[in-house]
């Protein structure tokens, strides 16, 4: 069963990507591949990283000269800033700055293009893989990448060697600078002219995205070449089923009814009787408030923390007090429907 809070890049095609010379230099630039991304072939691709305010003399010089020959120094400052799934880990779990709208506005756009329901914008950017197509981040924090010396050869060279592992359907490019650069240096015979799209949008941090060359485009894009349905399961249960095999543990309530006592695991169906949507279980241990539930038509199950409002990932489950017993307890009651 997949997790509507699986935040992690699935690791199906690393062994081949991690043969990369330039991600052997430098793996933390490895993209991100969703959940879903087998059965949608997307490919976002965006311009470049960026490194943080506080870059020291030392990383700007080798930044400049030694980035394509060295691997990063285990002392560089914030390195994070450039590591792709780390980026989008925070993205997906709620961890989110002004900057994440690069992956915010093309997960909504993703979520209206395919009118799809109870899906949050970390589930529906798990349809697509992402990287940044030029393989150097750029200096100057939150700006465009300033190309020069060996970088359109490199990022022509890893991206088509990329989508030579991963063969995307799709090729949709985030960045016009990068299109641009990889327009350049496409030749008649290579592999990335197969793929059935290649689109350039506005990039989603800027104003422009809002326009007819982003938002509006992109999601004539997604709505034309990628169904939903082709990777959601239709999950459907009879509500009295659900009802009667709930486990003993946990105490039925209804619309209207608290959610929250200590010590107890609440119950409780979302929808109607023809058409039940979602399953959730509620408890409150030491003050804390926490949910477990299971999205029906799209067969995911999500963890939920009421008081910071935030996802919480299965790595974290054990920093909350009866919330183990609870997840392992209802992951088996829906395995078992």
């Amino acid at each position: 069963m997949a997790e509507i809070n699986r935040w992690e890049s699935s690791n199906e095609y690393d062994e081949e990507l991690s043969k990369i010379e330039h991600y052997k230099l430098h793996p933390e630039l490895m993209p991100f591949i969703g959940t879903h991304y087998n059965e949608s072939g997307v490919l976002l691709v965006g311009e470049s990283h960026y490194c943080s305010r506080i870059i020291t003399d030392a990383d700007r010089k080798y930044l400049c000269n030694e980035w394509y020959s060295k691997e990063t120094p285990c002392g560089f400052t914030d390195k994070e800033y450039f590591h792709t799934r780390f980026v989008l880990h925070n993205f997906l779990s709620l961890k989110r700055s002004r900057a994440h709208s690069m992956f915010r506005n093309p997960a909504n756009s993703i979520i209206n293009a395919l009118e799809l329901k109870n899906v949050s914008d970390s589930e529906a950017f798990n349809i697509c893989a992402f990287m940044n197509y030029f393989q150097r981040p750029a200096i100057n924090t939150n700006q465009s990448i300033d190309i020069s010396g060996n970088d359109n050869e490199f990022a022509f060279k890893v991206f088509r060697e990329v989508c030579e592992i991963i063969k995307p359907e799709l090729l949709l490019f985030l960045s016009e600078k990068a299109y641009k650069s990889f327009k350049s240096y496409r030749d008649k015979t290579d592999s990335t002219k197969k793929t059935p799209v290649i689109e350039s949008f506005s990039h989603p941090t800027c104003a422009h995205w809002y326009g007819e060359k982003g938002k509006t485009k992109f999601e004539s894009i997604i709505r034309e070449h990628v169904k939903f349905s082709n990777f959601s399961p239709n999950c459907t249960y009879d509500i009295n089923r659900i009802k009667s095999t709930m486990p003993d543990s946990f105490r039925l309530i209804e619309k209207r009814q608290n959610r929250f006592y200590d010590n107890t695991i609440t119950f409780r169906v979302y929808g109607n009787h023809e058409n039940p949507s979602e399953i959730v279980v509620h408890t409150k241990n030491n003050g804390k408030r926490t949910g477990v539930g299971y999205v029906i038509h799209h067969n995911f199950i999500w963890i939920w923390d009421y008081d910071n409002k935030r996802f919480i990932s299965t790595n974290e489950i054990d920093n909350y007090s009866g919330l183990r017993a609870m997840y392992d307890e209802f992951e088996r009651y829906i395995k078992g429907l």
